[in-house]
């Protein structure tokens, strides 16, 4: 016993303990718990033979003689419980589970009983007994005679011959006047009102049925005992909930207060006292049976939580079952609500099965079984009946099950006797007190190691928190180097921007003070090409913010990678020429006419790689741009390029820092060579953004190859139209002539650029300095405009809102008159706002003069907005 008494095995000892108190309690259910030698007036009413018939008269109250009349049932001595469905009738139906009110009758019950003449001495003695009877059960409505004189009356029916309100009770405890008693043969007259199929309707347990000493059938009252283990149960209940409430971390806590005070209710419900609350015992026996039905499912979702932390799908269905139960019983009558408790009875043996040995038994049978295969690893000579004995009373799993297998025992022993042998013995108030307190130990000692593992974590913590702040002074040191990184980028890219801008102010400078007309159109192009070196940096800034802030996106438009390839080569021969560099193009000819993706991008890495080819290769170097298809999987094309160049070449080490932000092979690199250090970065980001990879093979003085791989869907190509074909960099003289333009733009020299473009054109321009000045002259003269030019930042009103004001104007050019937008913000979420503000279009600033006169042309020349006005 030492090895189960300790700390760990407390459920184990609460088990045995149980197990004693629930046969105890048995043995004394089986005596009927009542002392017959202290009462000298005891006589079992079951030990005489009993008489029962149909329909009851007032003569029968006085019957002195069994003879007198016909009786359709006699029973003789030992015959147990009293139900009038025994009885034989000429109209037999099946009324079991029937929705419809049952018909009401009268049935007599003669019980004869012999009092001899010590017992009628012990009424008048020296200590006069007052008389009384014990019932251990009868209803549903009933009257009581004995010698034909009424000691007890319970009858509640209508005019109908319906009963209105029932008094199906337990234990009833009946005082009567001694007068009534006389020595020798007593008779004792019940009248039975109720249904005949009802199961509640007679004497409706086995035992125990007495007269005796009225102060002593108190005495022997269990009323007491009910109402201190529901004390208990309630008391433990709620605050295992309020526990739950407080700290909502752990499940079981609610379960097993719900299970607890269920279990409260239950017991209570099948006390007497319940009597002195609910009259109507209908309505106890429903608030019964739905606590009963509750409480079995609160009591496996408790244990299924408790042991694996969730409930299973069984208990979860087994649940709503009930919920529809407790539901049904409501709304029907009492009859209806046995007959689904039956119902239940049946269902619940099957499901306590199959939680007890299905889930917990079957779990505790694995850990046993792991923990011997454990055993015969390391060579352990023990038996498994031994193990799993030794594991039943030191396994909490083992404890749990043995309390759980009592409950379920002791459940299921009440279920049979309430189906045949209505003793009502109930033994299940004790396994579940016992169960109770064991699982409050139960959760009070996870508790406690919950407590010691917390205590555990937090020196666990600390040791964590000592390594991160080591590996934070790590990071310290990689931050350090990173900003050390970053301010080599800046002061790259200060150079990068300065050297531009350097050149577009000194170039306009000299091209102020020349007079010769070659020297200012000199200075003119140098100011272009600084302008447009200076724009390329700015864009692979903020491609890069854009990429690392996950705000990049691809566009799916039709594109052909020659086509791509063509202009890429028109722009990089330039730059080859002028390092006299020989620069060759292959591509191969079995790559798809037309696919679908970002030719832009696709041109930008293109455009990316052959720069750095171009810079870091001598003069009368060679570069080669060579495309290949590498087959298509899964509706996708694999298109492979390689820039190979006869240049100075990496090593090892360097390659590792070429497609890091920031980073060049070497810090003197920028200085020789210059560059942001973004170009490779961005090349890798966007080449993986479309599915591909990108690499390099190099070796110091022998030449790079750089190559990639991009993956596109494949398409139809778009045929060419008249709109495409007209477009050039110039502006036709007159060529917007009699078109009127609309030019919102709060920065005045935006407004002069604009209209000194657009001088040659011939076209009108009306320029506003605000969004709302630009919804004012619209709506003043709507038919005058043929296309408006909208800034989005603007004071008073931003373009966003002028757009939406004049798309809401009241006249039939509002919603049609083309709007293009032509701002500084070009991210992909300002050209999808201004779309959704109702602008047709997005140009983004510094204007590109092809872009401006693509979106001009296709607006004033070949839309068919035009060709509903007269122009």
């Amino acid at each position: 016993m030492n090895g189960i008494c300790d700390k760990k095995n407390i459920s184990a000892l609460g088990a045995l303990i149980g197990a004693i108190i629930v046969c105890a309690a048995f043995f004394y259910s089986l005596t009927g718990g009542y002392s017959r030698k202290k009462d000298l007036l005891y006589t079992d009413l079951m030990a005489s033979p009993t008489y029962v018939k149909n329909g009851f008269e007032p003569a029968y109250a006085t019957l002195k003689d069994p003879g007198l009349t016909d009786w359709g049932l006699e029973l003789p001595a030992k015959h147990g419980a009293i139900l009038m469905s025994r009885l034989p009738t000429l109209r037999r139906t099946f009324e079991f589970m029937s929705p419809k009110a049952r018909r009401i009758e009268d049935y007599t019950i003669l019980i004869p009983f012999e009092l001899s003449r010590e017992k009628i001495d012990a009424l008048y003695g020296d200590n006069p007994i007052t008389p009384g009877m014990y019932l251990a059960g009868i209803g549903e409505n009933w009257e009581i005679y004995v010698n034909g004189d009424a000691i007890a009356k319970e009858r509640h029916v209508n005019s109908k011959d319906e009963i209105i309100s029932f008094r199906s009770q337990r234990g009833v405890s009946i005082p009567f006047d001694k007068r009534f008693l006389k020595e020798g043969t007593n008779f004792l007259v019940f009248h039975i009102i109720g249904a005949r199929s009802g199961s509640y309707t007679g004497l409706f347990y086995s035992k125990p049925y007495y007269i005796g000493d009225y102060a002593k059938i108190i005495s022997a009252s269990d009323s007491f005992l009910t109402v201190a283990l529901c004390t208990v149960y309630i008391f433990l209940g709620l605050y295992h909930m309020l526990l739950y409430f407080l700290r909502k971390t752990d499940s079981s806590d609610l379960l097993y207060g719900v299970f607890s005070n269920l279990a409260a209710v239950y017991f209570f419900t099948r006390s007497p006292i319940v009597y002195h609350i609910f009259e109507n015992t209908s309505t106890a026996q429903r608030i019964e049976f739905a606590a009963l039905y509750l409480l079995i499912f609160s009591f496996s979702a408790f244990l299924e939580n408790l042991a694996f932390g969730k409930t299973k799908p069984c208990t979860i269905f087994y649940g709503i079952l009930c919920a529809v139960f407790v539901a049904l019983q409501s709304a029907s009558s009492i009859w209806f609500a046995r007959d689904l408790l039956v119902l239940w009875q049946i269902f619940a043996v099957v499901y306590l099965f199959c939680v007890t040995f299905q889930n917990i038994f079957r779990a505790f049978l694995e850990r046993v079984r792991d923990r011997f295969a454990a055993g015969v690893e390391t060579g352990a000579n023990v038996s498994f009946a031994c193990l799993f004995f030794k594991n039943l009373l030191g396994m909490e799993l083992g404890n749990t099950l043995g309390l759980v297998s009592i409950v379920i025992c002791t459940g299921i022993f009440d279920i049979t006797d309430s189906i045949f042998f209505k003793v009502d013995f109930l033994l299940t108030r004790y396994s579940f007190f016992i169960f109770v307190l064991c699982m409050a130990f139960v959760l009070a000692r996870t508790y406690a190691n919950r407590f010691k593992v917390t205590s555990q974590m937090n020196e666990q913590l600390e040791a964590v928190v000592g390594q991160r702040t080591r590996q934070l002074e790590e990071q310290v040191l990689i931050a350090e180097a990173a900003s050390r990184a970053k301010g080599n980028f800046l002061a790259n890219m200060s150079h990068e921007i300065r050297t531009p801008l350097n050149a577009v102010i000194g170039m306009t400078k000299i091209g102020s003070q020349a007079e010769n007309l070659s020297r200012k159109d000199y200075a003119f192009s140098k100011i272009k090409e600084a302008s447009e070196h200076l724009l390329d940096v700015i864009n692979d800034i903020l491609d890069m913010s854009k990429i690392e802030s996950g705000k990049l996106n691809l566009s799916k438009l039709v594109f052909s990678v020659r086509d791509v390839v063509s202009r890429v080569e028109n722009v990089m021969r330039f730059k080859t020429d002028e390092k006299h560099q020989e620069f060759t193009v292959a591509v191969a000819d079995d790559i798809p006419q037309a696919l679908l993706g970002d030719d832009l991008r696709l041109a930008q890495v293109l455009t990316n790689l052959i720069g750095n080819a171009v810079k870091f290769t001598p003069e009368n170097g060679r570069i080669t741009l060579s495309a290949f298809f590498d087959g298509e999987a899964d509706g996708l094309c694999t298109l492979r390029f390689l820039v190979r160049d006869s240049g100075i070449g990496i090593t090892s080490e360097q390659k590792n820092k070429l497609f890091q932000s920031f980073q060049q092979a070497e810090e003197s690199t920028t200085r020789k060579y210059g560059g942001t250090g973004l170009g490779l970065a961005l090349s890798k980001q966007i080449v993986e953004l479309t599915g591909g990879n990108i690499w390099v093979d190099s070796a110091p003085g022998e030449g790079s190859t750089f190559g990639f791989t991009t993956k596109a869907p494949r398409t139809e190509p778009v045929p060419e139209n008249e709109e495409a074909a007209d477009v050039g960099e110039d502006i036709k003289p007159g060529e917007f002539k009699d078109r009127v333009i609309l030019l919102a733009e709060d920065v005045e020299i935006n407004r002069e650029i604009l209209i000194s473009l657009l001088e040659s054109s011939e076209a009108t321009i009306d320029s506003v300095e605000d969004g709302l000045q630009a919804v004012e002259m619209f709506e003043k003269n709507p038919e005058r405009y043929h296309l408006i030019l909208m800034d989005v930042q603007m004071p008073v009103m931003d373009g966003y809102e002028a757009a939406r004001r004049i798309r809401a104007a009241e006249n039939i050019y509002a919603a049609k008159v083309p709007i293009v937008a032509m701002t500084a913000n070009v991210f992909q979420e300002d050209i999808e706002r201004s779309l959704a503000s109702g602008m047709n279009a997005h140009l983004g600033k510094p204007v590109d003069l092809t872009k401006l006169l693509v979106a001009l042309r296709r607006y004033l020349i070949y839309d068919t907005y035009l060709n509903s006005r007269k122009i």
